[in-house]
C-alpha cells in the first residue's frame, strides 16, 4: 500500500509541480514569518513521525548472524529482506552516531564491501541500533581485525575558527535576506547561530585520526559523528592536503578511500596539525609502526 501510494503521489506532483509552486508563491507573502516557522516545524514533526513508523516497519524483526565466511543480515516486518556479505570482501567498518542516539549510548554499524563477479560493492547496515559499549565485542565477532582504539590526533586550538566561519557567514546571509523581506522580524534567523555553534564545536572536538597496530581510525562530524576503521591493506588511496587558508594556520586534512561501489567511500579528518596527516600518509605506504608526530593535541 505504501509503495503504491508513494508512486501515485510522486506522479501527481510531477504533473502539478508548477501549479503547486505557483500557489505557494502567492500565499507565502501573505503569511508572517511566525506562521511560516510554525508550518515548517509542523511539516518536520510529521516527517519525523512518519520516519519512525517507516523505520520500525523496515527494521522490525532484525537479526545479524555469522555463518562461516559470510555475514547474514535479515530485517523487515511487511517485506522480508536478507543481505549476505562475504567477510573477506569487507573493506571498512563505519560506526555512525546520530545526534539523538549518542545520549542513549547507541550507534549504527555499516560495512563497506567490494563486489565479486556480477555482484556490486555496497554499504550494508550490520546493525541499526547497537549499544556503543557492545561495539568491540560485536566487531570482533563479525569483522575481526577492524576494530582499534588509538589515541586520536585532533585539530589544534588554532583550527577552531575554521569550524565556525562558514556556518556563521551562512546564517548572517540568511538573516540579511530575511531582514530585507520581513524587516526586524527576519533577524530571528540569528537564533540558529546557537545550535550551529554547538554542533561545530562538537565537530572540532570529535574530529581526529590515529593508528592502532595495522588499523587506521578516522573520525569526523557534522551533526552526525562517523568513525571509520580501515586495515592498512584495505586502503585504496590516502592523501594529505592543505589549501591556502589551512597553510596559514599550519593545519592539513587527512583522507583515505575504501573500495565500495563504483566510486569508493572517502573518510576525512580535517584541520589536523599539519605534521599528523603527513605522518599518517607515511604509515599508510610502509610496513611498520606509525611515526609519532612532533606535536599534536591528543585525546
Amino acid at each position: 500500500l505504501f509503495s503504491q501510494s508513494q508512486e501515485r503521489v510522486t506522479a501527481w506532483m510531477e504533473q502539478n509541480i508548477e501549479g503547486v509552486m505557483g500557489s505557494a508563491g502567492d500565499v507565502a507573502p501573505m503569511l508572517g514569518p511566525i506562521v511560516v516557522a510554525v508550518l515548517v516545524l509542523g511539516v518536520l514533526a510529521l516527517t519525523w513521525a512518519l520516519s519512525i513508523v517507516g523505520t520500525s516497519i523496515s527494521w522490525g524483526d532484525f537479526s545479524v548472524v555469522r555463518r562461516r565466511d559470510r555475514v547474514l543480515v535479515a530485517r523487515g516486518l511487511l517485506e522480508r529482506r536478507e543481505v549476505s556479505v562475504q567477510r573477506d570482501r569487507i573493506q571498512a567498518i563505519t560506526v555512525v552516531e546520530y545526534l539523538l542516539q549518542q545520549p542513549l549510548g547507541r550507534c549504527a554499524v555499516y560495512v563497506e564491501s567490494i563486489g565479486h563477479a556480477e555482484e556490486k560493492g555496497a554499504s550494508t547496515c550490520l546493525h541499526p541500533f547497537l549499544r556503543t559499549d557492545d561495539l568491540p565485542e560485536f566487531l570482533e565477532e563479525i569483522a575481526p581485525g577492524f576494530y582499534g582504539t588509538p589515541d586520536l590526533h585532533q585539530p589544534p586550538s588554532r583550527a577552531l575558527p575554521r569550524f565556525f566561519v562558514r556556518p556563521t557567514l551562512t546564517v548572517l546571509a540568511i538573516a540579511a535576506l530575511a531582514y530585507a523581506v520581513w524587516d526586524s522580524t527576519g533577524l530571528l534567523a540569528l537564533v540558529a547561530l546557537g545550535p550551529l555553534w554547538t554542533i561545530n564545536w562538537l565537530s572540532w572536538r570529535d574530529t581526529g585520526a590515529g593508528v592502532d597496530g595495522s588499523t587506521v581510525v578516522v573520525r569526523s562530524r557534522r551533526a552526525t559523528r562517523r568513525t571509520a576503521y580501515l586495515p592498512r591493506m584495505r586502503i585504496q588511496t590516502a592523501s594529505a592536503t592543505a589549501n591556502l587558508f589551512q597553510r596559514r594556520r599550519s593545519v592539513a586534512s587527512f583522507s583515505v578511500v575504501a573500495a565500495s561501489g563504483a566510486a569508493g567511500r572517502v573518510y576525512e579528518a580535517r584541520d589536523l596539525d599539519d605534521l599528523v596527516p603527513h605522518a599518517l600518509l607515511e604509515w599508510a605506504g610502509r610496513v611498520g609502526p606509525a611515526p609519532e608526530p612532533a606535536s599534536s593535541r591528543v585525546a
